[in-house]
């Protein structure tokens, strides 16, 4: 009986070596596991990261994987996004040099970014004279307070378009 109890609790012991052994192999896979969730994880965030910077930058966007996850979704949402901008520029941009009337665009502080050809005509400048000018320095006097408020109609309804009056400047030479 003595030896059957010597294996038995020989055997518990290899029984209770094998459990924390297991024990340690599972935590080991889960934090390697993890590791390599979070390292792909972190690097395709960056990489859409990157993307929108460079986006902002006017610069080409950095292709990923072809990944069917959220992040992949994500990614390829975005490269629609970033296409849709750039046609969207370039048509705008097209519209504005071929337009007969002026047409101006303005970046977040009120300069003038974009201005048609004939733009020369009105303001007897060359559409490069008047790029970063501001719109206030423009626009006349008397229509300055209509002007303001139909420029914050444009930033809450994008499709709001109005037309104003113009300062001396063809006076200018």
């Amino acid at each position: 009986i003595a030896n059957h109890q010597k294996e038995a609790r020989g055997a518990d012991k290899q029984i209770e070596s094998l459990i924390y052994i297991s024990m340690l192999c599972n935590i080991l896979l889960a934090l390697g596991l993890s590791w390599y969730f979070y390292k792909n994880t972190i690097d395709r965030l960056k990489t859409v990261i990157e993307n929108s910077n460079r986006l902002k930058q006017g610069e080409a966007l950095v292709q990923s994987k072809d990944a069917v996850d959220e992040l992949g979704i994500l990614d390829k949402s975005f490269h629609a996004m970033a296409q849709t901008i750039r046609e969207t520029a370039r048509r705008n941009l097209a519209m504005i040099q071929n337009s007969m009337d002026v047409l101006l665009s303005l970046d977040e502080r009120g300069n003038c970014i974009n201005i048609s050809p004939s733009a020369e005509k009105v303001f007897r400048r060359k559409p490069e004279q008047l790029s970063g000018a501001t719109i206030m320095s423009i626009v006349t006097t008397k229509t300055s307070a209509q002007f303001l408020e139909e420029l914050e109609v444009c930033k809450t309804n994008p499709t709001h378009s109005f037309e104003t009056g113009v300062s001396g400047m063809n006076d200018e030479n």
